[in-house]
Formats: structure tokens, C-alpha cells, sequence
């Protein structure tokens, strides 16, 4: 995949700044495959048997898995887990909403997921969803806490929810 020029800033926390960076240089085929730490965040990259995945976590936690195919690092899907540390209303804390917003920034900017898909609250009762405009999915406790995404510049495509009660079956979440 051809590399557009890199935005300035994803974020005003290092941190995120951090995980973007890492982020972009899996999908441009420039990270070694081992654990990246700083201070609450880790970004580790394995290679597995059909490819690779990269692995973002906040405080250990799952935050963020992308998984892609061997050769050509083509994305084929996109695991987000919203924690497991909630508000008093059921919501992500502020820094998983804020570290999720700056790796959906990286990854629309790199035509992964489209442009502008972000975690963001709806008025007036301040839910959080998942998605951008029309076309989203409500997130947090009461809701999806991890979503598989299928990959795609064009479309927000949701392939499957899962919820603290009834979690996704698949590895990368498994995790925590």
C-alpha cells in the first residue's frame, strides 16, 4: 500500500501519538515483530501462520487488533475492544475513547476503514457510538464492547458485536 504523506498530529497525548506511529509502520511494513511499551500502552506485532497481527493495549487490556495477510499486509480484519473499565453511565473511560479516536484516524488516514470513523457521544443522553454520521453502532457496557470490522477505505462494515456478557469467540480479545 502506498504511504500518503503523514498527518502533523493524531492526538495531543503521547501515548496515542506513540500507538499511531507504531500503527503506521505495521501497515507500512517497518515494525519488528516484537512489544512496544510506553507508560499504559503496549503495541506488539506477531506473525501468525495466514499473516500478521498488530495488537494495541491500554493498561493491558485489549484496545485494538488488526489482522493481515501474509506478503502484502493487506488488512482483512479489524477487532476493537472498548475495555473493560466503564463510567458511571456505562461509556469507555476518556483515554480509551481518546486512544481508539487517534488509531481510527491513523487507520482512515491510511484507507483501512473510511475517513472520519470516530467513537463519539450523541445528545441529548450522551451515549457513545461507534462509526461516523447515519452509520453507526452504540458502544459500552449495555452495549457492543468489541466490534469486528471488516476493512474497507469506502464503508463502515460491522461483521460482528460482542458484549461483556456475551464476548466475541475469537483470540485477539481473548487477551485480557
Amino acid at each position: 500500500m502506498t504511504s500518503p504523506e503523514p498527518r502533523q498530529k493524531r492526538s495531543n497525548r503521547p501515548l496515542t501519538q506513540f500507538a499511531c506511529r507504531l500503527t503506521e509502520a505495521f501497515l507500512q511494513g517497518r515494525l519488528a515483530p516484537v512489544v512496544h511499551s510506553n507508560g499504559n500502552t503496549s503495541v506488539a506485532y506477531e506473525v501468525t501462520p495466514t499473516g500478521a497481527v498488530l495488537k494495541v493495549q491500554l493498561f493491558d487490556q485489549p484496545l485494538l487488533s488488526l489482522f493481515v495477510s501474509a506478503g502484502e499486509q493487506r488488512p482483512l480484519q479489524l477487532l476493537l475492544c472498548m475495555g473493560t473499565v466503564f463510567d458511571g453511565l456505562g461509556r469507555p473511560t476518556r483515554t480509551t475513547v481518546e486512544r481508539l479516536n487517534g488509531l481510527l484516524d491513523c487507520l482512515g488516514f491510511h484507507g483501512v476503514i473510511p475517513d472520519g470513523v470516530r467513537v463519539f457521544r450523541t445528545a441529548p443522553d450522551g451515549s457513545l457510538c461507534l462509526g461516523r454520521g447515519d452509520s453507526r453502532l452504540l458502544v459500552g457496557r449495555q452495549f457492543a464492547t468489541e466490534v469486528l470490522l471488516r476493512p474497507d477505505p469506502e464503508a463502515f462494515i460491522v461483521e460482528a458485536t460482542g458484549s461483556l456478557a456475551v464476548p466475541l469467540q475469537l483470540e485477539p480479545c481473548a487477551t485480557a
